[in-house]
């Protein structure tokens, strides 16, 4: 279960807050907001370190070696 939350932040400097999935998907579905959105937080929320460990990892905080 992905609980990965995105803050958000337009060109009119108004900042939301939503789910991962739900900001790749619109930006899949609308790639010209590309260009009128700024990602400014990331938050991985885990219920233990490995959890957390794993999303990191898998978003690529952390290099594989």
């Amino acid at each position: 279960m992905n609980k990965e939350m995105v803050v958000l932040e337009d060109i009119n400097k108004k900042v939301y807050c939503c789910r991962r999935k739900d900001y790749d998907k619109i930006i899949k579905d609308f790639p010209e907001l590309k260009t009128k959105l700024c990602e400014l937080v990331t938050f991985y929320l885990s219920e233990n370190y490995i959890g957390l460990w794993g999303q990191l990892m898998n978003n690529g905080v952390f290099e594989n070696e």
